[in-house]
């Protein structure tokens, strides 16, 4: 779709939050900052910030700030640096909803349509990936798939893919299916409706945190159903 709108003009600038990981960019550009990151730091930060390179080299830039030259700042260091920024914290939305910590998650929100009303986009792409690996560990379990392969799988550092299961098993693979279905609607609404953004997402995390999704029939967010998903059959995701 990308080479298809740059053949007809310029793209200004385009956003992807898909399974592409630029833990080597982000490693050497740490080194022209002055510090080194190693690669499970440098997984963090990408985790945290999300994969555009803009917003990794803002974090980078606030983390030099923060470290002697030549350090090499563990874990903690770079989530102490990147948690009070609200483009940042916006990804720790994943691990409160992920817990069905409602009161954590609506704090996030909050803030983030506080700071950054108009990025919701990218706030859809973060969580419907994290909620497909959710799906995708279900299915590795269901399949039988030995579990020191799981991180492999998800495309995660091992200290994250632990997150990442721990937070699977708070839910049902067709629980997850229905979310993700929801998050599709939401996508779509939320562009249409935009005068009640916010009120689509609290409404989102108050029935995901409630156990709203286990029902099986599901009333979609503010009315309409849509045929788009993001649902197994995308990249990253698995089957139930």
């Amino acid at each position: 779709l990308l080479a298809l709108a740059q053949r007809q003009g310029l793209a200004q600038k385009f956003i992807t939050y898909d399974d592409y990981n630029p833990r080597e960019w982000v490693q050497r550009e740490a080194r022209a900052q002055g510090f080194t990151l190693s690669r499970d730091a440098a997984d963090l930060m990408v985790h945290l910030v999300g994969n555009q390179q803009e917003r990794l080299l803002a974090a980078l830039q606030k983390l030099a700030l923060l470290v002697p030259e030549g350090a090499s700042p563990s874990g903690d260091a770079v989530l102490n640096a990147i948690h009070g920024d609200a483009r940042g914290s916006v990804f720790l939305v994943n691990e409160r909803l992920g817990e069905k910590n409602l009161a954590g998650a609506l704090a996030i929100l909050d803030q983030f349509f506080q700071e950054t009303p108009h990025e919701f986009p990218m706030l859809i792409g973060v969580l419907a990936r994290h909620f497909r690996q959710l799906l995708l560990v279900l299915d590795l379990e269901r399949q039988g798939v030995p579990e020191p392969n799981w991180a492999a799988a998800l495309k995660l550092p091992l200290f994250l893919a632990r997150k990442v299961i721990v937070q699977a098993h708070h839910f049902v693979a067709d629980e997850l299916e229905r979310l993700l279905q929801a998050l599709a609607e939401l996508d779509r609404d939320a562009r249409l409706k935009s005068g009640i953004t916010p009120l689509l997402f609290r409404d989102l995390a108050l029935r995901l945190c409630r156990g709203g999704f286990r029902r099986e029939e599901v009333p979609p967010i503010f009315g309409r159903r849509a045929g788009a998903r993001f649902g197994p059959g995308a990249p990253g995701g698995g089957r139930s």
